[in-house]
């Protein structure tokens, strides 16, 4: 029972609860939490809506019972290995901080490479980010891809509209994808599918949230089923491409299963996606897949007509490709 504790005391008796739980050998599976002090003072912060900042300069200050009881539940349900994204209801990715429950995976960093290689076969097309980030274009831009779009290849026609070019999300999730290069390309139009209802809901809220909401179509389906994909200069996604029988991390258990497992093998999804551009005819596909995946996706993609370059993640493992339709598949 609290009997009048400060913010100091809080943290205290927070960080102590996750170093313990981090340093327990009888855990059945790795070390999740890293940085105790550092989550206790996330989880502080947001119960007493405060920063960080203000934890340390005001840490002589009384905490209520109730916001010390919340403080202290949410320690321990992370003790337990929930994420502390879902905790806190918030995960941040690029540039913006997104809203995220148990209804959607939480956004890694390793998918921001994915949205710097939508960006490669962007800038090919002269179509350039209209952020005060787009110095990161430069650093990131590959002219393997640009060498690898021939002249015979560029034959997408920009839309007389108010959008200048359309792209295509399969499983959107929390938006994080989407939304990112919404903000980059103002001009541009995405239409995001997911299977999920409670996905589209979350990320419904966090394109309004962060003011794209006219630029994003979000559509219930799986794949592109019914969509018309005449007008898209490409299709992007992050697929669902563990396999079924992979035992997952304690943590990422937590995690909607329906966006993780893609199979028997794990690429079933992948492999129908693949399937599903080259009969839409989409003259470019950007996916991230598993670590083990890039034989069989090489000969999936060959097999419908496209030309793959591959791309490692920063522990340099295969993380994803960039496909360019060579031919269409009768």
């Amino acid at each position: 029972m609290n009997q009048g504790f400060c913010v100091r005391d809080c943290l205290a008796q927070g960080t102590q609860i996750l170093h313990k739980a981090s340093s327990n050998t009888n855990m059945q599976y790795e070390s999740f939490i890293t940085r105790a002090r550092l989550e206790a003072e996330i989880l502080l912060a947001f119960v007493l809506k405060k920063s960080r900042v203000w934890l340390h300069t005001y840490n002589e200050t009384k905490v209520r019972r109730r916001e010390y009881e919340l403080f202290l539940g949410l320690v321990c349900r992370r003790a337990k290995g929930y994420p502390i994204e879902y905790l806190t209801q918030k995960a941040s990715f690029f540039e913006s901080e997104f809203f995220v429950d148990s209804r959607v995976l939480i956004p890694r960093p390793e998918s921001e490479i994915l949205l710097y290689k939508v960006c490669e076969v962007l800038v090919s097309y002269g179509i350039t980010p209209e952020s005060k980030s787009s110095f990161f274009v430069a650093d990131f831009l590959d002219s393997s891809v640009q060498g690898s779009l021939e002249s015979g290849e560029k034959d997408f026609a920009h839309r007389d509209s108010a959008f200048s070019f359309e792209m295509i999300e399969v499983g959107v999730g929390s938006g994080a994808l989407s939304i990112s290069l919404a903000r980059l390309f103002p001009k541009a139009h995405i239409i995001a599918t997911d299977i999920s209802k409670d996905a589209l809901e979350v990320a419904a809220y966090n394109a309004k949230a962060l003011g794209v909401a006219h630029q994003i179509q979000l559509v219930h389906t799986s794949l592109l089923d019914t969509l018309n994909a005449s007008n898209a200069l490409l299709v992007f996604s992050n697929p669902p491409y563990i396999a079924n029988s992979y035992t997952l991390p304690k943590n990422v258990a937590f995690e909607p299963r329906i966006a993780l497992f893609g199979g028997e093998s794990g690429s079933e999804i992948l492999s129908e996606l693949i399937a599903q551009c080259a009969a839409k005819n989409i003259a470019h596909l950007v996916c991230e897949m598993g670590y083990d995946q890039r034989q069989c996706m090489q000969n999936t993609l060959e097999s419908y007509g496209y030309r793959a370059l591959f791309y490692q993640d920063l522990a340099g493992l295969d993380r994803g490709f960039v496909a360019h339709l060579c031919h269409k598949i009768k």
